[in-house]
């Protein structure tokens, strides 16, 4: 098994792995309840967030490659480079033409509003309030960082250590430019942050639904922990 970047061709692949490593997921069950009833859309929701990270100048996709898994990938992990650190690109697709992509995707959703009937908005809306409220912690998020935004692992090959090599792979990015990493991790993940060297620094619950995780971090041998 190898890290490599994903080309286009990889996102159906990836949602659908990640729909298969999600379905029974707390906090997916919260924003996909009708997942069982559309699981086309379920899986069509990934797709679209894949197509627009893939456009994403501070993105960067790893697939963890395995020739006997789904269309050879066993796993997904999607690091941001974030804060301060933003303005250096890490997709190695960027430039004028990842930019207009992103822009003209951009603009057709508002246009053309995907109709995802598997989703709660109200409970989608709910997620992103948190989100922001972890965001606005100075004392949680550090200005230059490396961000594990999404990780998952085809169910086959969960346990085999795929998750911990996506992880690892940003957590070296980090490592090289001594700035922290950071995650917003489930209950269930929470095991392997720490073995990898993160800590719980704070928690993002959704407020109506009591649906929530542990916020981790780790940092550089180099770097003070707070």
């Amino acid at each position: 098994m190898h890290v490599r970047a994903a080309v286009r061709a990889d996102i159906p692949t990836l949602a659908s792995v990640y729909a298969r490593a999600f379905h029974d997921d707390q906090l997916f069950s919260a924003l996909h309840p009708r997942r069982n009833e559309f699981p086309e859309d379920f899986t069509a929701s990934f797709a679209r967030t894949f197509q627009t990270l893939f456009c994403t100048r501070n993105v960067l996709i790893l697939v963890a490659a395995d020739e006997s898994s789904n269309n050879g990938v066993a796993g997904v992990g999607v690091w941001v480079r974030d804060g301060t650190l933003g303005g250096k690109d890490i997709n190695p697709r960027a430039g004028l033409l990842l930019d207009v992509e992103f822009g003209l995707r951009a603009l057709f959703a508002r246009i053309f509003p995907p109709n995802d009937r598997s989703g709660a908005p109200e409970v989608r809306a709910e997620f992103d309030r948190a989100f922001a409220r972890i965001g606005a912690k100075d004392e949680l998020i550090p200005p230059a960082r490396w961000h594990l935004k999404y990780l998952g692992v085809d169910p086959a090959f969960q346990r085999r250590g795929v998750g911990a090599i996506l992880v690892s792979a940003g957590v070296d990015r980090a490592r090289e430019e001594g700035v922290p990493a950071m995650l917003e991790a489930s209950p269930n993940g929470k095991n392997l942050y720490e073995k990898l060297g993160f800590r719980v620094v704070g928690e993002m619950v959704l407020e109506n639904t009591g649906v929530g995780g542990p916020v981790m971090r780790w940092d550089p041998p180099e770097a003070p922990v707070e």
